[in-house]
């Protein structure tokens, strides 16, 4: 789904992941530690790019970490995936979830070799949340930490000498934090430790050779950059100021060199446009001073140490009106002061993970093809190899698994998760990204190559994603005995099943299109999908699936909606109250483009179709832990859903009916919604 922020708010959300992606890591480790790559020869050739395997998935403002293995680890950019790119193979596969979706969240590599996993931001406003996760090689799992004392989101995120990692600053959801804490891996908790004496959002973290931890610059107030900089002393706990920054920036890059100095560059200064300006901080006089500019103007770059001492800066964007994204890459030389203009990647990236290899080479993965347009996320990856000295300026080409859709939709990656799961990746001109589809196959999929199967959409509610079912209900193991194709699609955050209106203007992100069209004829061209289909959703998926079958009602020979928004026109003087941003647009002035997508008003198109429809009161009932208290989320969607079942009735169109009390609006209820209503739907399907 494209999407755009208010400018000013989402340069202040995406600047602390500069910092996460610029070295594969939150953390620059101290040059006293041993986490560098094996030396190379000196090199002063220019670096060439090449292609690589494509990610499963997009990943804007996410994180990369190089692996003691030589593997390394992507997590978030909007997605709650992880995954691992194998630098021999040129593949990636996934590698465990976190508990939500999250972007401008730290990846800091562990002295023993594991991965903190930190804060981080959900959905699309920069507020923090608490979590903390370790990724352990060993296991290849994501498991809880922490909590971190304070929700935080475009934090910096720093390894100390001792193991421990500083976390400071970013933005809990008030502004930005002074605030500091730690955290211990030997105990796998978080203590407070001394404040900043600015807060800050937007700073850069950098280790010193004595230990101690430079922040710089970030903005004090969610708008203005600072010039300002402190010094964190981890044998007091303290911060104290340093030397000021010849400019004031915020979403730049800091990067350590080979004699401890840290190079800072780029970023947005008063004006909200990128700057060229780089400067030099001395650790041992606890200055600034002005080095040589680069070529291009930069914000939400990476920037990478390579082997030979220089750095390599990739990509960003210039700011203002225009945010565009770069292709452009150039190489600072620490003993000459200068920039030189190296070989463009082979796409336009903003907010990409970058990380150095421990073969020398420059992992540069996702980041945004347009600038501020995250909806604009590339799965897409490529390759920086120092020592070549040849530049490959194909463009990028997503392989394309089977046989398109007819208009050019195609899944470009395929998962096997386990035996029944698969998770798609799906490129959509209708939604305008790539999209994720998770698959449930019949238990008989890969023994019957030629035999087709009866589909079963299952929809997420608002905020979920293509998981999020298999996550939380025994989806899995209720539709085991079954020979049901499965389909869990992703819906995007507030994508609500609709073609977007978009002003009348129309255009992405159309899930509709996406959901119906596209997916329903990749699934048939490649996943021997038939033509008996179902579809049951819950929440704003109860919504999809009753209006789904309505707008195309050949499609579906049954519908169910567990707990589902399926009186529109009553939900927009309910829990969608005053919105006006929507798929639909205001619901006054456009009162008709809401009747057109209202299940209720367009009931009599379900007519000849098996349907059901659950919901419970909001009361604490029998599936909800003790001292559960009343749910208005589902009370108010009893109202709704009465209506529909009154409009059913009086039209003379059967339906079951599960009004079963008490009961809030939550996944145990789901998951007997859908152990309920599935005789209903396999019997439609003649099964």
């Amino acid at each position: 789904m494209s999407w755009r922020l208010p400018m000013r708010r989402l340069l202040v959300a995406m600047s602390v992941t500069v910092l996460v992606t610029a070295c594969g890591s939150a953390a620059t480790p101290s040059p006293t530690t041993s986490m560098s790559p094996p030396a190379a020869s000196p090199s002063t050739t220019t670096p060439s790019l090449g292609a690589t395997g494509s990610m499963t998935t997009y990943r804007v403002f996410g994180t990369a970490t190089p692996l003691a293995g030589g593997s390394v680890l992507l997590v978030g950019g909007f997605d709650a995936s992880a995954e691992l790119y194998d630098p021999l193979a040129g593949t990636f596969r996934a590698a465990g979830t976190l508990p939500t979706d999250l972007s401008f969240l730290t990846a800091t590599l562990l002295a023993d070799g594991r991965v903190l996993v930190a804060g981080g931001a959900h959905e699309f406003w920069p507020t923090g949340v608490a979590s903390a996760e370790v990724y352990d090689p060993a296991t290849g799992k994501l498991s809880p930490a922490g909590p971190m004392t304070t929700p935080r989101a475009l934090h910096t995120a720093t390894l100390l000498a001792d193991g421990r990692v500083l976390l400071v600053g970013g933005d809990g959801g008030s502004g930005p934090e002074a605030s500091a804490e730690l955290f211990d891996p030997r105990s796998g908790k978080f203590a407070a430790t001394g404040s900043m004496t600015t807060p800050r959002s937007g700073a850069t973290a950098s280790g010193l050779p004595d230990g101690r931890v430079l922040v710089a610059g970030g903005t004090g107030d969610g708008a203005s950059p600072l010039a300002s900089a402190e010094v964190y002393d981890p044998r007091t706990g303290t911060f104290s100021a340093t030397g000021s920054l010849t400019f004031g920036r915020f979403n730049h890059t800091a990067t350590t060199l080979p004699d401890g100095r840290i190079l800072l560059a780029g970023g947005f200064g008063a004006d909200w446009r990128a700057s060229v300006s780089a400067e030099i901080y001395d650790p041992t006089t606890g200055t600034f001073a002005a080095t040589g500019s680069m070529h291009v103007a930069r914000a939400f770059q990476s920037a990478t140490p390579l082997p030979d001492g220089r750095v390599l800066l990739a990509g960003g964007m210039d700011g203002g009106s225009s945010s565009a994204s770069a292709t452009t890459t150039e190489i600072y030389d620490p003993k000459t002061g200068t920039f030189t203009e190296a070989s463009p990647m082979l796409a336009p990236r903003a907010g990409q993970a970058a990380a150095l290899m421990s073969d020398g080479r420059v992992l540069l993965a996702g980041g945004s093809s347009a600038g501020f347009d995250t909806g604009a996320g590339l799965p897409s990856a490529e390759l920086y190899d120092p020592g070549a000295g040849t530049s490959s300026l194909a463009g990028v080409a997503m392989p394309t698994v089977g046989e398109a859709a007819d208009d050019g939709a195609r899944i470009v990656n395929v998962t096997k998760v386990d035996a029944r799961t698969r998770d798609l990746t799906i490129e959509s001109p209708a939604v305008g990204r790539t999209v994720k589809v998770r698959l449930l196959v019949p238990n008989g999929f890969d023994a019957q190559p030629s035999a087709t199967w009866p589909v079963l959409y299952l929809l997420s509610g608002a905020s979920g994603t293509y998981v999020d079912i298999t996550d939380a209900t025994d989806a899995e193991a209720l539709t085991a005995a079954t020979n049901l194709l499965v389909v869990m699609p992703d819906a995007g955050t507030g994508g609500y099943y609709s073609d977007w209106w978009n002003g009348g203007k129309g255009g992405p992100p159309a899930w509709e299109t996406f959901h119906l069209i596209e997916l329903r004829q990749l699934l048939e061209r490649n996943w021997h999908a038939g033509d008996k289909r179902a579809v049951a959703g819950l929440s704003m998926g109860g919504y999809g699936a009753m209006e789904y079958a309505e707008r195309q009602p050949g499609m579906f020979l049954a519908a169910a909606s567990y707990s589902g928004v399926v009186d529109l026109i009553g939900a927009s003087t309910t829990v969608l109250r005053g919105w006006s941003s929507g798929p639909w647009g205001d619901a006054v002035s456009e009162a008709d483009v809401w009747k057109a997508h209202d299940p209720t008003t367009n009931a009599a198109a379900l007519k000849g179709k098996a349907l059901y429809v659950a919901y419970g009161n909001g009361q604490p009932g029998p599936l909800d832990s003790a001292g559960t208290t009343t749910d208005y989320t589902e009370a108010g969607l009893a109202t709704l859903n009465k209506t529909f079942v009154h409009q059913l009735e009086a039209l003379g169109i059967p339906v079951t009916v599960d009004a079963y009390g008490p009961g809030t609006h939550n996944y145990p209820y789901f998951e007997r919604d859908l152990q309920r209503s599935l005789p209903l739907l396999l019997k439609a399907l003649g099964e």
